[in-house]
């Protein structure tokens, strides 16, 4: 979900505040761009800035039916910011079903709340209208505690092969990661498993939280958007997904991705009658989830094991899930 903050009368210390927690993009009127772009490296939402009103997205009043319906032949990728308030959620939740790129103002954390659930998805994008640092700072925690919930469910490991050398990639992220939480990897993208980070001491190396050593550069991931990527696409500034063993998942950043060359494993699971494979590196350090989320090491998997899975359908086209005749092995 993106954010933009609208500062309009332009206020300084409102920008500072949203600037060190993280949000980059301003909405403010068009003789305040030359002191925003001052403070820091930001996107500007203004006639003069970089998201032109008009231009970039549309700005729509919903007062009636008839105008709700005119929504539905804006193109998907078009933005469309409403002014609704919170009892016009319903017709939100119409367009959010159509894949309509939804903007919304969010002038309190009961907003907020509202407008991340609609359809268990919620809208693209906040405007924050706030006028208050403390009002902000409730908004934003808020949306901090925006999760996403992935079905997660168990699996018994058929087999385990030694393959050879492969090129596998680390995902270094930008932050520390706890427990049994770390990505979703497969090498088909109808089903993953649940491959922990390396937060565990190890009698050989010392643990480095930030770490998912995620298994070689073919095999898909799932990302917060619920499309794929490949392993080897990932680079400094990725998002990534990070699910725990309860299938609690929130987006992170990757730091940086790190490619080599390794032996590695192939992990056969069966699941609901189904196949799941993955091929990971042939190390000590490297854990499957198991449900209760005990991390076990692929050095001591063993076949019969059960092992903590997602299960998706159909293919994928470039990362976005497809329904079409696809067999993938």
């Amino acid at each position: 979900m993106e954010i933009w903050v609208k500062v309009i009368p332009y206020r300084k210390e409102l920008v500072t505040f949203c600037l060190e927690r993280g949000i980059s993009t301003f909405w403010v009127e068009g003789d305040a761009v030359g002191s925003l772009r001052k403070l820091g490296r930001v996107t500007v939402v203004s006639e003069e800035g970089d998201i032109v009103p008009g231009r970039d997205f549309e700005q729509v009043v919903v007062e009636k039916r008839e105008d709700l319906e005119k929504l539905y032949d804006f193109p998907s990728g078009r933005i469309v910011y409403l002014a609704l308030s919170r009892k016009e959620v319903i017709p939100l939740e119409n367009l959010v079903a159509y894949g309509k790129r939804i903007f919304v103002p969010v002038r309190d954390e009961e907003d907020a709340r509202v407008f991340s659930g609609i359809l268990e998805k919620g809208v693209s994008g906040f405007v924050v209208e706030a006028e208050e640092v403390e009002q902000i700072s409730r908004i934003l925690e808020e949306v901090g505690r925006e999760e996403v919930t992935i079905p997660l469910t168990e699996g018994r490991v058929t087999a385990i092969r030694v393959i050879g050398l492969g090129d596998r990639v680390c995902v270094d992220t930008c932050s520390l990661l706890e427990g049994a939480s770390g990505m979703l990897v497969g090498n088909t993208s109808s089903g993953f498993l649940l491959v922990s980070a390396e937060n565990l001491h190890s009698e050989y190396v010392s643990p480095r939280p930030f770490r998912v050593n995620a298994g070689a550069v073919h095999m898909y991931t799932l990302l917060p958007d619920g499309k794929t990527a490949y392993l080897s696409e990932l680079e400094s500034g990725s998002p990534v997904l990070v699910v725990d063993h309860e299938g609690r998942g929130k987006k992170v950043w990757v730091g940086r991705a790190k490619v080599e060359r390794r032996p590695m494993l192939l992990i056969r699971v069966e699941c609901e009658g189904r196949e799941i494979s993955a091929v990971l590196q042939n190390a000590e350090t490297i854990r499957v989830v198991a449900p209760g989320g005990k991390q076990v090491s692929v050095a001591e998997l063993k076949e019969g094991d059960f092992v903590l899975c997602h299960l998706a359908g159909g293919g994928r086209h470039f990362g976005v899930k497809v329904e079409e005749t696809i067999e993938e092995r």
